[in-house]
This record gives C-alpha cells, sequence and structure tokens, in this order.
C-alpha cells in the first residue's frame, strides 16, 4: 500500500477550516519516530500511555497533540468508514 501523504514536507492545517481528525489518545501503546525540531536529533519510541515525550538529547519535552491533518485522497480501496455521529449531524445543523 502507498501512503503519498508520508512524502509530504509540510504539516500545515487550520482546524477551523481544514478536515481534521482528533486522537483521543486512551493510554494504547504508539510507535513514532520523533523529529526534535530544537535540538534536530530523530528518534524512536514504542510504549503505552504516551502523552507527553522527551527528547533524549536536549532533554525538552513535548505534548502529543490529539490533532492529526486529513488529506483527501482518491485511488485507494482499502480505509475505514468513520461512525455516523447523531451529536455531530445535530453540531451540524446549527
Amino acid at each position: 500500500m502507498s501512503f503519498p501523504s508520508l512524502k509530504k514536507r509540510e504539516v500545515s492545517f487550520n482546524i477551523d477550516k481544514d478536515s481534521h481528525g482528533w486522537i483521543q489518545w486512551k493510554g494504547t501503546d504508539v510507535c513514532m519516530d520523533v523529529h526534535c525540531k530544537v535540538c534536530n536529533h530523530m528518534t524512536h519510541i514504542d510504549d503505552d500511555f504516551t502523552y507527553y515525550i522527551q527528547c533524549p538529547y536536549c532533554k525538552t519535552v513535548f505534548e502529543c497533540n490529539g490533532f492529526i491533518e486529513l488529506i483527501p485522497i482518491e485511488e485507494i480501496k482499502d480505509f475505514k468508514i468513520a461512525e455516523k455521529d447523531v451529536m455531530g449531524e445535530e453540531f451540524d445543523k446549527e
């Protein structure tokens, strides 16, 4: 499977205007590559309850933001269908 968004070099979106998701961290495990812009080192973490991470080089602590960019894509066959949310539909009517 190809993930063209992984080649995207800039992640910049406006949560009031652009499609986005919110990861509700529930203590599940994460496998994450980490690039610290403070000291410019790359590292990796595989762990549970990863709400905050510390760069092992410069010791800066970061919060793991729950917002993620949703990028429209075509020509993919393996995807998940989001559930309809009655509360969300009521919100849309306002």
